[in-house]
């Protein structure tokens, strides 16, 4: 999966640009890191996401540049979490 990722930020300039961690960090937007797994023993396949921006915010060291991955599923309750988070449920 790293390899994946270090080979996405290598040819694309867009995913760099967004991996400038000040700027991600000060965003009012949340910056999401989509990542779809393979499971090698049964083939099955998931999609999982992290909200970065809240990570950057969140961790103590703020000069370290790895990003541990630590995404949850997405899914549609995933979503509607987030979305419960910015308008109140009915």
């Amino acid at each position: 999966m790293m390899d994946f990722i270090k080979q996405r930020l290598k040819s694309d300039p867009v995913a760099r640009k967004i991996l400038a961690m000040d700027e991600t960090a000060s965003l009012t937007v949340d910056v999401y890191f989509v990542i779809r797994q393979t499971d090698e023993t049964t083939g099955g396949q998931t999609i999982r996401w992290m909200n970065v921006t809240r990570y950057l915010k969140a961790r103590k060291d703020k000069k370290s540049r790895p990003i541990v991955f630590a995404g949850e599923k997405l899914d549609v309750e995933a979503v509607w979490k987030v979305r419960d988070g910015f308008f109140s449920p009915r």
